[in-house]
């Protein structure tokens, strides 16, 4: 961030250097700490119920002139602690930052694909006559179809047809209760027969044409699918060349920023000069 620059210049402190002199400050003002923690404002003496004469235990204070000093002293020693550490955080923050801007680079949109057509957009696209005659051979020719085909009703009625013929008679129980069933045709062999050529004629005349339509079908879904394909093929290989320039360009920007930044000096600034340079002078 911008703001975060306030703490850099030119010259100044690595962060090395600027960790170290916040090592050295916190152990100078630890060492002031500990001298106040122990200030005691009486003496203490010792006498024993046997002796005659006393002992000197310790020594309070007489001079409390030092202490507001002190206090301020390490003030001042853990503020400029405390400006080196965000300094140094700061650093860091640039640093991520550097390494995961964009710098207002656009990147490329990864091309959607294409979808080629399928059977019901080329129906939909016939005018009206056409689209009626495709649903009109569809249906003759499922309808022809499940009556002549073998296990449906006409062949199955032709077959028995053929098997009465040669078989007219038929008989069922025995003695008085036998009773013969004759079967005798309602119409000519000749007749069924050629009913049938005449069904399957027409089922394979329409068939025929409705191969050629759905032949069109299949044959204009290839095509869009080969083209698809190939659109495809290109806008992906256009959007890797100009994706790969995208991520080296940002690459370099990314890596200039950050080596501009490890290269920035923390100042210290005039109100902590003489702190750091008592420091420093350890």
């Amino acid at each position: 961030m911008k703001k975060d620059e306030i703490f850099f210049a030119e010259n100044g402190l690595t962060t090395t250097s600027a960790n170290h002199i916040a090592n050295m400050a916190k152990e100078k003002y630890q060492v002031l700490m500990k001298k106040l923690n122990k200030l005691e404002f009486y003496d203490s003496k010792v006498v024993s119920l046997m002796g005659s004469s006393e002992a000197f235990l310790s020594e309070g204070v007489t001079d409390l002139s030092n202490i507001k000093k002190d206090l301020l002293d390490i003030a001042k020693l853990k503020s400029l602690i405390a400006w080196l550490r965000e300094a140094i955080k700061a650093k860091e923050v640039l640093r991520q930052e550097a390494l995961s801007s964009t710098y207002d680079l656009v990147e490329p949109i990864r091309p959607l694909e294409e979808n080629p057509i399928t059977d019901e957009d080329v129906i939909g696209s016939w005018n009206i006559k056409k689209r009626n005659r495709y649903y009109y051979l569809d249906s003759v020719c499922a309808t022809i179809g499940t009556y002549i085909h073998p296990g449906q009703p006409f062949a199955i009625a032709r077959d028995n047809f053929i098997e009465k013929l040669s078989k007219p008679r038929e008989t069922s129980g025995s003695g008085r209760d036998m009773v013969i069933y004759t079967y005798t045709p309602s119409v000519s062999q000749d007749e069924v027969e050629s009913t049938f050529m005449d069904l399957q004629e027409t089922y394979r005349s329409y068939q025929s044409e409705l191969n050629s339509l759905k032949y069109e079908i299949e044959e204009a879904v290839k095509a869009s699918k080969i083209d698809c394909m190939n659109k495809n093929s290109i806008a992906y290989a256009t959007y890797s060349t100009e994706y790969q320039k995208y991520t080296k360009e940002l690459a370099l920007l990314r890596e200039k920023e950050a080596a501009r930044i490890s290269h920035l000096k923390i100042v210290i600034p005039d109100a902590l000069q003489d702190t750091y340079n008592l420091v420093k002078a350890d």
